[in-house]
């Protein structure tokens, strides 16, 4: 019989409305129906982008070569 449970009852309601969707979030990160990285890894990259530039100061500000050496391998270990 269509519809019921391997022990013959209905399923929940929560059960019976399941859609799907093309994608959706867990823990973090993006699935998709297709299983493709893409969109993934851009929202990744735009992530790195963000904390980059809120940390551009930093590289152009007034701070000696070596410290910002320094402090690039810092950001880049984390």
């Amino acid at each position: 019989m269509a519809g019921l449970c391997e022990d013959g009852n209905e399923p929940p309601d929560s059960l019976k409305a399941i859609k799907q969707v093309d994608s959706f979030k867990y823990l973090g990160c993006t699935i998709s129906s297709n299983m493709s990285c893409r969109q993934e890894l851009k929202r990744r990259i735009a992530m790195a982008n963000e904390a980059f530039n809120r940390k551009r100061s930093i590289f152009y500000g007034p701070l000696e070569k070596e410290l910002k050496k320094i402090l690039v391998k810092c950001f880049m270990t984390k």
